[in-house]
């Protein structure tokens, strides 16, 4: 059986991809406070909802990008 190795390069890309997509997320969230007039303390209690945002464009784009990779390779 075949062991799966997983290389420095590719886990470091995949993290600092996962934080992009973060900062995105919590710039939303920022610019829907401003939007609304709501205070700044949603920043931080809206976190959990936040991380399932950074979550789903991850995987979006993680997806995105293996689909990409998979036409590559046909062609």
């Amino acid at each position: 059986m075949k062991d799966i190795v997983i290389r420095k390069k590719h886990l470091l890309s995949a993290l600092w991809l996962f934080v992009a997509c973060f900062v995105l997320a919590e710039g939303i969230n920022a610019g829907a406070i401003v939007a609304y007039h709501r205070p700044w303390t949603e920043l931080f209690s809206q976190l959990g909802y936040v991380l399932c945002i950074a979550l789903a464009l991850w995987l979006a784009v993680v997806l995105l990008w293996d689909i990409l990779l998979i036409i590559k390779k046909m062609l």
